[in-house]
């Protein structure tokens, strides 16, 4: 976010930490948001988490003004905050009791190593797309894609049903390693 805010002209360090400072609030009230919408399904979550996220990118990256981007980036966090107990949920509800902690400990550690690497995949595709507001704006625009796809995937034909003399598969354990 920095270097975006140092791209659209913002010099100050103290506005930048500002702006990164305000729209952080929205992270942690996405996620308190979260619980007046964990009665939807899992697709639904989805499908609202990416499309506050992309729109906070599409916004981010067409915005005119530092302010408008800061305004951007705090609804792009209201949609990180969503996302990020949908996915937790998600990860949970297909793993046995035993194995949800070794779970839970891995989606944390997978999704520390995506913030490691976010910043190193935003300036790779900088690079390709001259520029970072192309790269916001196509980040924003997969974001808003992948919400489409959330919405419409439960609505496709199902997978056939299983014959009545076969047994539920169980899900599988992964032993950790």
């Amino acid at each position: 976010m920095s270097v975006f805010l140092s791209a659209r002209g913002e010099a100050s360090t103290v506005m930048i930490g500002a702006i990164i400072a305000v729209a952080s609030i929205g992270n942690p009230i996405g996620s308190y948001l979260f619980r007046f919408l964990s009665s939807r399904t899992l697709p639904q979550l989805l499908a609202r988490s990416y499309i506050v996220g992309g729109a906070g990118l599409v916004g981010m990256a067409i915005s005119p003004t530092v302010l408008a981007v800061g305004l951007c980036a705090f609804v792009n966090q209201l949609g990180c905050g969503l996302l990020t107990p949908a996915l937790q949920a998600a990860a949970m509800r297909d793993l046995p009791p035993h194995a949800r902690g070794r779970g839970g400990g891995l989606l944390i550690t997978f999704m520390f190593l995506g913030q490691f690497v976010c910043p190193l995949v935003i300036m790779t595709l900088t690079n390709i797309t001259s520029g970072i507001d192309l790269t916001f704006l196509a980040l924003g625009l997969f974001s808003v894609a992948s919400a489409i796809l959330a919405a419409l995937l439960p609505r496709l034909p199902n997978r056939p049903a299983q014959q009545e003399d076969q047994a539920p598969s169980e899900p599988a354990v992964v032993p950790f390693i």
